[in-house]
């Protein structure tokens, strides 16, 4: 019967143990998920410059309408341009495309971590069962070591009888 006792004590001292590793993964996650919030902030501000960018870009298209009514001598510069133009909006194309990449990276990561979150819970959920039923086992313990004693007063008492 020590044995049963000496297991429930060890895994009562783990207990700690193992709580603080649930603690600390908790706190990893917490740490991904404001890591995920900084990117979304960084990849809004990204969007922000681009249509900032774009805003210039139609700027610089009136200048150019207003240039080519005006000054006719100008249309070789004006060509020259437009290819600048067409480079910045393939540029703008490629940094859309990564940046939908990066959302889609983003989604991932985020299905992973509710993954790992269910986990985690489910973890935390088996360990409650294990705890309640080591809390039982220890009740039921306890209920019969005292039987055992009142078994043992009553045999002393016996015993100083006779």
């Amino acid at each position: 019967m020590s044995w049963v006792i000496e297991r429930i004590r060890r895994t009562i001292e783990r207990l700690p143990g193992v709580i603080e590793r649930i603690r600390r993964a908790i706190e990893r996650l917490a740490w991904i998920i404001e890591r995920i919030r900084a990117t979304i902030e960084r990849l809004a501000w990204g969007i922000e410059r681009i249509r900032r960018a774009i805003e210039r870009l139609a700027w610089g298209i009136e200048r150019i309408r207003r240039a080519i009514e005006r000054l006719p001598e100008v249309i070789e510069r004006i060509r020259r341009a437009i290819e600048r133009l067409a480079w910045v909006i393939e540029q703008i194309r490629g940094a859309i495309k990564r940046l939908a990449g990066g959302i889609e990276r983003i989604r991932r990561t985020i299905e992973r971590l509710s993954w790992v979150i269910e986990r985690i819970r489910a973890t935390i959920e088996r360990l409650s069962g294990i705890i309640e039923r080591n809390t039982v086992n220890i009740e039921h313990t306890t209920e019969f070591i005292e039987q055992i004693l009142k078994m043992h007063e009553h045999l002393l008492t016996l015993q100083v009888r006779y």
